[in-house]
Parts: structure tokens; sequence; C-alpha cells
């Protein structure tokens, strides 16, 4: 076998400046079939390691920039939250200045009568208000013992107010022409009034916050709009 990979070796140099090399005439034939099958594998072997290498280096590259892309989503998620919730207590506080200047306006049993257009415009004003405030609630602004606490307020200014306030109250709520709103405020928050006990009824409370639960996640569904974990 030495003999013959001594030839090959012999016959190398020249061959490689003729224009049609011949193979070694002391060369058996399968013994060169044999060493041309052994380069042919080892090229190929080479090549794959090749191929490997580079491979892995590829997918080095994008386990970094898979890294880096969850970094990124991790910090603009955190953004978005911290702007969420700096948000909330300028929402809160608009809500509540509007409140209180419009509640020192609402009619009290006993007060002279106004203009009948004159009480419907401020009575309309203050449940307009209501209505704002629904659907910040709607859109996660608004927690939902704070919404809850109003809600119980509003059940009993109703339930309390004179004739002619509920009247004014039912025409304004019509006016809106906001069907889920009348709905919630006429079936859902002024029904959890308890006439024997003189106050809205804990668990017609609760189930009141649980349909508006479901409204607000139906609503955030629809926008596509995921509240933070620690916010639902």
């Amino acid at each position: 076998m030495w003999n013959e990979l001594l030839a090959i070796a012999a016959w190398a140099a020249p061959a490689a400046a003729a224009a049609q090399p011949a193979q070694p005439t002391v060369v058996q034939t399968s013994i060169w079939t044999e060493a041309s099958a052994i380069g042919t594998c080892l090229a190929a072997v080479f090549t794959a390691l090749a191929v490997w290498i580079s491979l892995h280096g590829i997918k080095k590259q994008i386990d970094a920039a898979e890294k880096q892309l969850r970094a990124t989503m991790k910090q603009f998620s955190a953004g978005v939250k911290s702007s969420f919730l700096a948000k909330r207590p300028d929402v809160f506080i608009h809500l509540t200045t509007r409140f209180d200047q419009l509640y020192d306006q609402l009619p009290r049993p006993g007060a002279p009568p106004e203009a009948d257009a004159e009480l419907f415009r401020k009575v309309r004003a203050y449940w307009s208000l209501q209505l704002e405030q629904y659907q910040c609630y709607l859109d996660g602004f608004i927690d939902d013992e704070i919404y809850k606490y109003w809600m119980s307020l509003r059940c009993q200014e109703y339930a309390k107010g004179d004739a002619n306030f509920r009247q004014k109250t039912d025409e304004a709520l019509a006016d809106f022409y906001y069907d889920q709103f009348q709905d919630f405020m006429l079936n859902h928050v002024f029904a959890c009034w308890d006439a024997n006990l003189g106050k809205p009824a804990r668990n017609a409370l609760d189930r009141m916050m649980k349909e508006a639960q479901v409204r607000r996640t139906k609503h955030l569904a629809s926008l596509r709009i995921v509240l933070p974990t620690d916010l639902q």
C-alpha cells in the first residue's frame, strides 16, 4: 500500500502540469478508485464541518437578536404600563372636580322649583358626567372599588330624589341615545336600592359590578387591549 501511495505522490507533481494527466500505471485500478473515494469523503466532511460552523454562528446571532428583542419588548411594556398608571390619577381628579361642580347645582327636596328647561339642563349635565365615568371605567381607568362606591351613591341619589329629579333623570338617560349606558343605570345601578334597608343592597351592588366587569372585558377585547395583570 505504501508503494502505491508513493507512486501517487511521484505522479502528482508532473501530472499537475499536464493538460490531461493520466492515471499512474503502477497503481491498480481498485486502489486508485479507493483513494479517490477517500478524497471525496474527506472533502465532504470538511464541507459539512464548514457548513455546521457557519450555521452555528448564525444560530448564535439569531439567539442574541431574540434576547435583545425580548428585552426591548419588556422595556416597552414597562413604559406603556407606567404611562397607563400615570394617566389614571389625572382622569380621577378631572372627573371628581367636575362632579363637585355639578353636584352643587342639583335640585334638593323642598327647594324652590326652577324653570323646567333649566332643571333638565342641569340634570342632563350631571348624568353626562356619569356617562363619562362609565366610559372611563370601560376603558380601564377607574378601579372596581371606586366605581362601585360611585354607583352606590348614584343609586341612593335616584332613590331618594324627588319625583321631578327622577323624571328628569329618566329623560336625560333617554336623551343620550346610548342604550348600553341607559340599561346599565336603570336595570343594574338603580335596581340596587333596597327600600326595606333604606340603602343599596350589598349583594345587588356585587351583581352590578360583575355586570360592569363583563362589559369592560368585552369593551377592551373589542379594542384589543389587555389590562396589566395587577389592574384586572
